[in-house]
């Protein structure tokens, strides 16, 4: 488990995305609009843009100006404390409460609100975290060559380490698991009880339920699940633990003699030379379970125990199950090309498809993704290809609640314009990183924009 120290983190300006439809493409109707702004303070000259966070909801924004030599935070266009440096901003999931480190003499603390916690000599980068409920922050704090975990400002026991990355709050809210060393050896604190010592062990994952807890652990050179406290069956390695929507189920990656498998319910499947990143997955209905698998240099998706067609390879944490369960896709690498499948049956084919594509819609009738064409992007919606645009804004696309309309931000000749179904609402200098497009409702949304340093928010009601 690694020890890192606290710093500002940096995210991705953008990405594109394209439209798949499932049976018969529809046409959306030209919307009709009534656009309103709202400013919520200007940008600092001295602000450090790659600092800017937005909450969840893309209401609030924040980000680390400099004034005077001091380091202070700016949330919605007020100024905060000063001090000698500042990092790592986080929304609290009640779109308001505002985190971060800060340093003054040589000392950092946590800051959450106007409150200031207790000093320690450094913080662990990444080991703040709020439970789902937004009611409780745990992070990681070092005094010499201690570590210790900090909950609601109260703190834990002191460790040789405390693994970073590994702080989990169960969905409820209601438990806090994290995996700390001592002595050479390593093992899960779970609501401030001690487990077993093993010679390492893995990050913990609650069940949806908040009733099961499961995590890989290295006993005598082999590993096993510890699930709900009993051992499993012993493997040469372990990676990607997940349970089933509705707890019941758990599936993970496994590997014996220098071969991998999936075991899904204490059952492995059929033997490949690697198995993908971010799978197995599970369907929403949690009956049905997908996975990449690697053989001879090439990649296929294996569902419900049935290999599909191989390609070059299949892209990372694309593998998707509709909502209503009736659908797959997933995106396949040709030589130098891309392709997504749809229920088995490929798209056309393009330069790229984007990270985090295909997605479905919510009423599961169409999918979304991100193509790339002759080193531009495009959206198409159904049978129609829009216009080539230069960059559509990172985690943009947004579908409306009941799947009929669709809204995304693209970067032309230098000015970013909001979309709705494939028409221009309005021009702004940027969409601030991190901010997604949100509907309120069937027929309203809003996202975060800036123009001539001003940040407002930009609320499109459609007729």
């Amino acid at each position: 488990m690694q020890i890192m120290i606290i710093g500002i983190r940096v995210t991705l300006l953008s990405w594109a995305c394209a439209f798949l439809a499932i049976g018969v493409a529809r046409a959306a109707e030209e919307p009709q609009f009534k656009v309103t702004e709202k400013s919520m303070g200007p940008m600092l000259p001295t602000a450090v843009w790659d600092s800017l966070t937005v909450s969840s909801d893309s209401r609030h924004f924040a980000y680390i100006a400099v004034r005077g030599g001091q380091w202070l935070v700016v949330q919605d266009g007020k100024e905060g404390k000063r001090y000698d440096r500042v990092a790592a901003l986080e929304f609290a999931p009640d779109n308001k409460t505002l985190a971060y480190g800060a340093r003054r003499e040589g000392k950092w603390m946590l800051v959450t609100g106007e409150n200031e916690g207790q000093e320690y000599d450094e913080l662990v980068a990444g080991s703040l975290t709020f439970s789902t409920d937004g009611k409780h922050l745990a992070y990681i704090g070092k005094r010499a060559d201690k570590f210790v975990v900090i909950t609601d400002g109260k703190e834990g026991k002191a460790y040789d380490g405390v693994g970073n990355g590994s702080l989990t709050y169960s969905p409820d809210s209601l438990q806090l698991a994290y995996g700390v060393i001592r002595d050479n050896q390593q093992f899960m604190v779970q609501n401030g009880v001690e487990g077993k010592p093993f010679s390492s062990i893995d990050s913990p994952r609650f069940s949806p339920n908040s009733k099961r807890l499961a995590y890989a652990v290295e006993r005598g050179g082999k590993w096993t699940i510890n699930l709900d406290g009993k051992l499993g069956a012993d493997y040469d390695g372990i990676s990607n633990i997940r349970f089933s929507p509705d707890s019941k189920r758990i599936v993970f990656a496994a590997m014996r003699n220098k071969t991998w498998f999936v075991v899904v319910d204490d059952k492995e499947s059929a033997s490949w030379e690697g198995i993908g990143a971010k799978t197995p997955v599970f369907s929403p209905d949690s009956k049905r379970v997908a996975y990449v698998a690697r053989k001879s240099d090439k990649s296929r998706v294996v569902v419900d125990g049935e290999p599909g067609k191989e390609y070059e390879n299949i892209l990372d944490g694309t593998l998707v199950f509709s909502p209503d369960n009736k659908h797959f896709a997933y995106s396949a690498g040709r030589p130098n090309k891309a392709v997504v499948v749809l229920d088995g049956k490929e798209s056309s084919i393009y330069d790229g498809i984007a990270g985090g594509c295909p997605i479905f819609s919510p009423d599961s009738s169409r999918i979304i993704f991100a193509a790339a064409f002759s080193g531009k992007w495009r959206v198409v919606t159904g049978q129609e290809e829009h216009h080539l645009c230069d960059l559509i804004g990172k985690d943009t696309l947004s579908f409306s609640p009941d799947g009929k309309r669709v809204a995304w931000t693209e970067l032309r000749n230098r000015k970013w314009f909001l979309v709705v179904d494939g028409k221009d609402i309005k021009e702004f200098d940027t969409i601030l990183r991190e901010s997604k497009i949100v509907f309120d409702g069937p027929n309203t949304l809003h996202t975060l924009a800036e123009r001539d340093f001003d940040v407002l928010r930009v609320s499109v009601t459609l007729k």
